[in-house]
């Protein structure tokens, strides 16, 4: 016989108003916690944001989509990526290639989705693609020497 099973569909902010008052009145506050920092355990960042947002800290990202900055090149995304001929073309300097910020992940323990372009061993130029990557390898475009 096939256990009887329903979906639930709620709103994250539905689920997070719910979860504000349940923590504060419910007679279940220590399971609740319980069961909510076991499963926040699997991450880093889950722990340490939840602590955060105890303490009443905002994770504040330091750069905004649109924003053009280095990037680490040995954080490349892409194995079509052929560095010798991006060096050869100016697209990798001292190490470093041009990104763009192209999305914001504040909940993600790599922050930020970065896009490049790229020259592949065939040598074209407009391929492009993007990776997720932590700030401690981005670094702003007036902090470096060349404008490529």
């Amino acid at each position: 016989m096939d256990k009887k099973h329903f979906d639930v569909r709620i709103t994250m902010e539905d689920m997070q108003q719910l979860l504000e008052q349940e923590l504060s009145a419910s007679p279940n506050k220590k399971l609740l916690a319980e069961i909510i920092i076991g499963n926040l355990n699997l991450t880093e960042i889950g722990l340490e944001q939840t602590f955060k947002g105890i303490m009443g800290i905002k994770n504040i990202l330091k750069y905004k989509e649109g924003e053009k900055l280095w990037m680490d090149a040995n954080k490349l995304y892409t194995w079509r990526a052929d560095k010798t001929k991006m060096i050869e073309n100016n697209m990798i300097f001292q190490d470093k290639v041009a990104v763009e910020v192209l999305k914001l992940r504040p909940y993600n323990s790599e922050t930020y989705q970065v896009g490049y372009e790229y020259m592949n061993s065939a040598g074209e130029k407009i391929m492009e693609d993007h990776c997720t990557i932590n700030e401690e390898y981005l670094i702003p475009k007036d902090n470096f020497p060349l404008d490529l």
